[in-house]
Parts: structure tokens; sequence; C-alpha cells
């Protein structure tokens, strides 16, 4: 008993991540607007932050597990005419080799032809992975579009609008590459940063409606553990179990 004891733990620990998660749930977050809240979560560097003038409102209207998600609503325009926050976290360094996990839940409620929401990591002057939702037509289906590079094109994968979504963004930082999936299905592998910034320092979202409504839930972010840090941890779960049994 003892034995498997010891090897769960080594284990667990080997595999651990840093985690930051944002849920929108009480006692942290309360109805309003989102600028300022959220503080006292574990792990994040502040609040979010609201970057332009036109706000994001945590709202009870629509959750995914919850009883409370982010809002958008907006009526367009571009420049500061539109909703955009980041909220910074600690756990992503350029050139380390780590593997940084972006996850986010999303209901695309209501939209009108040429809205637009990106998401994506980023410093202050530089972007990484970013994907791109755009609903482009009078139908139920949004236009998933993804950066590789300089480049923003349509991947061909379409989402239904009026249901909760999982995206998830994983950043390889040796190679400033990511992966995109939706709803636990890998999409593309291997696309390239915007650009090459010197970390991935905070989450970022942004949007323009021509009018809409979507909800944004359950935002978590993971830093998987360097190769190096893994067996490190496995070697000190071996020593431990050969000093348990010469006992």
């Amino acid at each position: 008993m003892t034995t498997v004891a010891v090897l769960t733990l080594v284990t667990s620990v080997a595999s651990a991540a840093s985690i930051y998660s944002s849920d929108f749930e009480a006692p942290e977050y309360s109805v309003g607007d989102v600028d300022g809240q959220g503080g006292g979560e574990a792990g994040w560097l502040g609040p979010w932050v609201n970057i332009y003038t036109k706000t994001a409102n945590v709202s009870n209207a629509d959750a995914n597990g919850g009883t409370q998600s982010l809002e958008f609503i907006s009526s367009g325009g571009g420049g500061s005419d539109r909703v955009a926050y980041y909220r910074n976290h600690p756990i992503a360094e350029a050139g380390s080799s780590k593997t940084v996990s972006m996850k986010f839940d999303l209901n695309l409620a209501s939209l009108e032809n040429g809205s637009f929401i990106i998401y994506g990591l980023d410093t202050t002057n530089a972007v990484g992975p970013e994907i791109t939702l755009v609903h482009s037509g009078s139908n139920s289906f949004v236009d998933v579009f993804r950066r590789d590079g300089a480049s923003s094109t349509d991947s061909g994968v379409d989402v239904t609008g009026g249901e909760w979504h999982t995206f998830e963004l994983v950043s390889d930082m040796a190679t400033s590459t990511y992966s995109w999936s939706v709803d636990g299905v890998v999409q593309e592998t291997g696309l390239g940063f915007r650009s090459s910034p010197a970390g991935l320092e905070r989450v970022r979202f942004w949007s323009t409606y021509n009018n809409g409504v979507s909800y944004l839930d359950n935002v978590v972010v993971t830093a998987i553990p360097e190769p190096s840090t893994i067996a490190l941890m496995g070697m000190i779960g071996v020593l431990g179990f050969v000093a348990y049994r010469r006992k």
C-alpha cells in the first residue's frame, strides 16, 4: 500500500503544471463590468484590464457549468470602438522548452454578418498564437480563422452559433509554433506565432460586432513542465522509492 502511494505521489508531482483559471463566478466576480475584477484568483498577476472604452460584463444570462460568464455586447466599430481586455500571467518565457495551453469555452449566441472575435496569448507589443471567429453570412455557422505567421486565413472549420464550444491553443515556446483544437479535436499543428514575442505573458481578447452577443467562460492557462523538470522529479521519486525499500 505504501509503495503504491509513493509512486502515485511521484507521478502527480512530475506531471503537475502551473494552472491559472477564471470562471467568472462569485465571490471573485460580481455582475457588471469585468474591468478590475478577478484580482484575488490564485496565480494571476492582477485583474482583467480594459484596453479601450467599451465594456464586457460578468453576466448571469448564460454560463457553462456555473451561473456566471463574461458577456460581450457591441454595436460595431473599429479602433477604440470595440471590446478589448487582457490579463497577465507569469508562465511563458521565450526560448524555453515550456508548452503553454490556453483553453476557454465560448458561446457565439447571436451574431450578425461581419461580427468577429479574437483570442490569443501575447505581450504588450507582440502576438503569439491567435484565432479569430468570424460570422460572414446569415446562417448559424461561424468560420474559424487562424494565424500562421503574418497571415490569418480561414481554416475551413466551422462551429455552430448558439452552442458552447471549447477551444484550446497549445504553444511550443521553443519553436514559436502552436496547435489549436475545438471540442477536444486537434485541427492543426505547427502554425507560426504572429510575431516573435519575448514571452506570452497575458491572455488577450477583443471583439468588433455589427451587432451581437457572445459569452466566454472557464478561461484556463496551463504551463506544462519542461521535460528536464519532469525527468528530475522522476529521479527524485526513484531515489525516494529506493530509500523506502532499504528501510
